[in-house]
C-alpha cells in the first residue's frame, strides 16, 4: 500500500464482518497516496454498505476532488527530440 500514489478511497461498512472495519483503516493508513479518503457507514456490512445514506455522494465528492485536484496539477513540459 506504500508505493501507491493515485488517489485512493477506502469504504467502510463498521457492521462488515467479513472485513473488519481496522483493516479498511490500517489500509487507509498504509496507504502512500497524498490524496486518499476513508470513509466509514455505521449500519454498513460486506454487501450492504452501497445502500447506506450518503454513499453514493461521498464517492461522487471524492472523485470530483480527484479530478479537479488533477486538473490543477500542473504537467512536466514535454520534451521535443533535437
Amino acid at each position: 500500500m506504500g508505493s501507491v500514489t493515485v488517489p485512493a478511497a477506502f469504504v467502510s461498512g463498521l457492521a462488515d464482518t467479513l472485513v473488519p472495519p481496522r483493516m479498511m483503516v490500517e489500509l487507509h493508513q498504509r496507504c502512500g497516496s497524498r490524496q486518499k479518503q476513508l470513509v466509514q457507514f455505521a449500519s454498513g456490512t460486506h454487501n450492504e454498505t452501497w445502500t447506506s445514506p450518503g454513499y453514493y455522494h461521498s464517492l461522487a465528492t471524492f472523485l470530483q476532488d480527484a479530478r479537479v485536484r488533477h486538473m490543477a496539477t500542473p504537467t512536466a513540459p514535454t520534451l521535443k527530440p533535437l
